[in-house]
């Protein structure tokens, strides 16, 4: 009989030690980072603490992680951080793009743009970038080749 008290008390004692679990730091996460950035070694049950997204990235209503029984658990509503749209990025007379990276004007998406036969491109640089702030570089431009054949060539001579 005092086998099975001793047992149930070692039970008891297990299983409300293991209720009030503390966790280690918070889950390191891809697109979002902690608010507080003084992270400390432990937390304690119950204990919650808050992510904003990194540059680049949106989100619409707060990401809440709490401590429960040693596990880190997302609260809801479950809010993520997702890429920042950049918006179109722009047509190009006597040209075209191609999107090279994802399938959106997001954050982290590059676009490269060409000209049309017969055209050139007079821009140093034939692709923009959708960063934190926007895309990079200014749109191209193209110039027709048939204006750079028509330039008279200035004959200089040296009369001595």
């Amino acid at each position: 009989m005092m086998f099975h008290v001793l047992g149930y008390t070692v039970l008891l004692w297990v299983c409300c030690n293991a209720q009030n679990d503390g966790c280690g730091p918070p889950p390191r996460r891809n697109n979002e980072e902690l608010t507080d950035l003084a992270v400390k070694k432990t937390y304690s049950h119950d204990e919650v603490v808050t992510y904003n997204c990194r540059p680049g990235f949106i989100k619409l209503g707060r990401i809440r992680v709490k401590c429960n029984n040693g596990n880190w658990e997302q609260q809801l509503p479950r809010v993520e951080c997702r890429k920042r749209p950049c918006g179109h990025p722009g047509d190009i007379q006597f040209g075209s793009f191609e999107l090279i990276n994802g399938d959106e004007f997001v954050f982290g998406s590059r676009v490269v743009y060409q000209c049309d036969p017969g055209y050139q491109m007079l821009s140093q640089t034939n692709y923009r970038d959708c960063r934190a702030d926007g895309w990079s570089n200014d749109v191209p431009h193209c110039e027709g080749q048939w204006a750079f054949k028509h330039i008279m060539p200035i004959i200089v001579t040296s009369s001595c």
